[in-house]
């Protein structure tokens, strides 16, 4: 996994395998999912993330937690993402 950390973006981009981009997934206004040509996960986008990311419904969530956690980015569970 490659963990990029834009902070001027406020935003996270997680390579998960390096494959051919082939298409996107979006979960919400914050959170993408990345697909290969192949329909094996490619990648995870956060944006926003300086106001915490929301993990459910998230792939590899034991993994992107620790490495959110590592940046110092808040994590939540379960919909508890204060809202704006």
């Amino acid at each position: 996994m490659n963990f990029e950390y834009d902070r001027t973006a406020d935003a996270v981009y997680i390579l998960i395998n390096d494959v051919k981009y082939g298409h996107s997934e979006c979960l919400d206004e914050t959170r993408f999912i990345d697909y290969g040509e192949n329909g094996v996960i490619r990648g995870i986008e956060l944006l926003f993330v300086g106001g915490g990311v929301e993990l459910n419904s998230l792939p590899y969530q034991a993994k992107v937690k620790e490495l959110l956690q590592r940046y110092g980015i808040k994590i939540y569970l379960d919909g508890a993402v204060p809202k704006k």
